[in-house]
């Protein structure tokens, strides 16, 4: 028994008797009803009483309960929060690295011109009138203390917010906002049919049919999740796929009156992440992985974020799930263009990873799958490899809105069935490595090697003489990647305690990728200066004639160029001992001063300042804009002792 029912109540005569009864009387006060054996002989009123006993077992029954439901709003609340705390650490060293680098402008400005539940103590006396209002009027326990939860929250989400909005320039800021938005909107458990209650947001309906919940989890701790990423052009269905393997996972039939979303709407920016919890006796969640869309022919941009997310996390992903519209009778140029970047990354193994998805799938006629396997496609050479059922057909829409068209029923159910044989054949037997995803795969030695696809067809749309504009923005943008690799261990060995990073030492490991293309390749500075090409002789071609035998490194093939086709990447991992601060500086600088070469080539400005691209760069890519990279990369000159060198192990 709950503390307050422990303690003995006497009756308002103060009898000193034991209660044995409570009048259902709502013109009396609370106290006014306890009655004890000495009361209910002088008793000369005909109201109706309940047992002394049944009244503390339910009262015990009703804050045990109460007790659950505030359990169920703190963990989640905590959860949140916690994220949130994570957040706003992060913004507070961004915040702070922003004003260590204006302060040290200003320094050097300066140096110039002269040469920063409630515990819900219940008194007795407000259960028991509680309980008696329970009583009276249709009332809903889980409501009310979702209301109470809805005042403590909103006087905290003012307070954080009003903190906030001195630094909504920060992209943190968005980050912020939307884990305080979730919190206000207070999502409930709703129990939507026997054994599936779920944590849900009402949403509002546009449309009739419109799903009526969105789905709300957070990653949890030390749970097993099974990972599927999206992949597809610009609205081909990648969300709306997602959302409807969320109804199939929680077993939404036809018949249900209500639909789930996991994903909102929207045109998807950026890499996203949505979590689900076990259901039904699996012993997995799912992690959905939404992807951007590729926007237009060479958006080498997205791909290259896209790949590199794969390439960083092959042993973890379950399923690569490719999107492809049912009507299309042959693959457009950014389908092909995805298609070969997956390529470069996969070999035999992993390519059974693979599911390709025709979404918009109407009925009509199957859709054409010769498209990914014909000669003319990149998957031609890696199609033999491919699982036994890899190609499937989905209409998204029949199972994410709700409709009573017979047609859409056909579509709901083949749709469903094949999200069962994807389950079946690729989730319930794929043993792939649980573990986080966004960190560097188990370190191998200086050669370690990519998974590669051996003998691929060549690209289907060879690299031409006109085409040498795409070589430098794609080799920019691998020097860029390297730039920041460089930083991040430079910064990390500088400040080790501010990073935990009490003996532990961070290095650069070169990876040597084989793929179908031609590189230059310098053995001097150890990176690989320009990428893509078809041909030997076409990489031999641009050096010759269109960067006149002169290449941003310095170097030439008279002493350390060379073309192959082996792409030269880098990837973190702990050094056995503590690293030599000025040659890991002088490796960063020299990276940077070569990438600010081969911006000058690519845009044909040759009159922009280090200043000025240091801006370029932290309008690309945000991830640039921290710790000291501006003050130490922008005043010193790159010398031919600043050669870009690895930790050999």
């Amino acid at each position: 028994m709950s503390k307050i029912i422990e303690n003995e109540y006497y009756c308002i005569q103060e009898h000193k008797l034991p209660i044995i009864a409570v009048l259902q009387d709502p013109k009396l006060s609370i106290r006014e009803r306890l009655v004890c054996s000495q009361c209910m002989e002088n008793l000369e009123t005909d109201t109706q009483t309940v047992g002394w006993k049944k009244v503390k077992e339910q009262i015990q029954s009703q804050i045990q309960q109460k007790q659950q439901i505030n359990n169920r709003f703190k963990n989640h609340l905590l959860l949140q929060l916690k994220q949130l705390q994570t957040q706003i650490e992060e913004l507070g060293n961004t915040i702070n690295n922003e004003i260590q680098n204006l302060l040290k402008i200003i320094d050097q400005w300066k140096q110039q011109s002269q040469v920063e539940f409630r515990e819900q103590s219940s008194q007795f006396w407000d259960e028991l009138d509680q309980y008696f209002k329970n009583q009276q009027q249709n009332f809903n326990l889980e409501n009310q203390q979702l209301q109470e939860w809805k005042k403590l929250n909103s006087i905290q989400i003012q307070t954080v917010q009003s903190k906030l909005k001195y630094f909504k320039e920060f992209e943190v800021h968005k980050i912020c906002q939307n884990i305080l938005t979730e919190i206000e909107l207070n999502f409930q458990f709703v129990q939507l049919k026997p054994k599936l209650s779920l944590p849900l947001i009402k949403i509002d309906q546009k449309k009739t049919g419109d799903p009526q919940y969105k789905y709300y989890q957070q990653k949890m701790p030390n749970q097993k999740y099974k990972n599927i990423i999206f992949i597809g052009e610009k609205e081909v269905g990648k969300t709306t796929l997602i959302n409807a393997f969320v109804n199939y996972y929680f077993g939404i039939t036809w018949e249900d009156n209500f639909r789930l979303i996991v994903a909102d709407q929207l045109s998807t920016e950026e890499i996203l992440h949505y979590y689900v919890e076990p259901h039904n006796q699996r012993d997995y969640g799912i992690h959905f992985i939404d992807t951007p869309g590729i926007y237009g022919k060479n958006d080498y941009q997205t791909i290259q974020k896209i790949s590199q997310f794969i390439y960083e996390n092959i042993l973890q992903i379950d399923i690569i799930m490719i999107c492809i519209k049912a009507t299309r009778t042959r693959l457009t140029t950014e389908t092909q263009q995805i298609l070969q970047s997956i390529v470069k990354i996969l070999n035999q193994e992993y390519a059974k990873k693979i599911i390709v998805a025709r979404t918009f799938y109407s009925g009509a006629d199957d859709a054409d799958k010769s498209i990914i396997t014909d000669q003319q496609s990149p998957f031609f050479q890696i199609s033999q490899y491919l699982s036994q059922n890899w190609h499937f057909e989905f209409n998204g829409q029949s199972i994410v809105k709700k409709t009573s068209y017979n047609s859409a029923k056909v579509y709901f159910d083949s749709s469903i069935k094949n999200f069962q044989q994807i389950e079946k054949e690729q989730l319930f037997t794929n043993d792939s490595k649980n573990e986080p995803l966004k960190v560097p795969n188990q370190l191998y030695n200086s050669q370690l090697q990519r998974p590669v696809v051996t003998d691929l067809q060549k690209p289907s749309n060879p690299v031409q003489e006109e085409d040498y504009a795409k070589i430098i923005e794609d080799s920019y943008n691998q020097l860029k990647q390297l730039l920041i690799q460089t930083f991040n261990v430079y910064y990390y060995t500088k400040y080790p305690v501010k990073y935990n990073q009490y003996n532990q030492y961070n290095q650069l490991y070169k990876v040597v990728n084989q793929v179908t293309t031609f590189q230059i390749n310098c053995k001097q500075c150890s990176i690989t200066c320009y990428v893509g090409f078809k041909s030997e002789n076409n990489a031999k071609d641009f050096f010759n004639n269109f960067l006149n035998q002169q290449c941003y490194c310095g170097c030439n093939f008279n002493n350390n160029l060379i073309i192959n086709q082996q792409l030269w990447t880098y990837q973190k991992g702990q050094a056995q001992t503590n690293n030599d601060l000025n040659r890991i500086y002088n490796s960063t600088q020299a990276i940077f001063h070569f990438l600010f070469d081969l911006y000058k080539l690519k845009t044909q400005n040759y009159k922009i300042n280090v200043m000025q691209f240091f801006d370029v760069l932290k309008s690309e890519d945000n991830t640039i804009n921290q710790g000291e990279m501006q003050i130490n990369l922008t005043n010193t000159q790159i010398n031919n002792s600043n050669q870009f060198q690895i930790t050999k192990k």
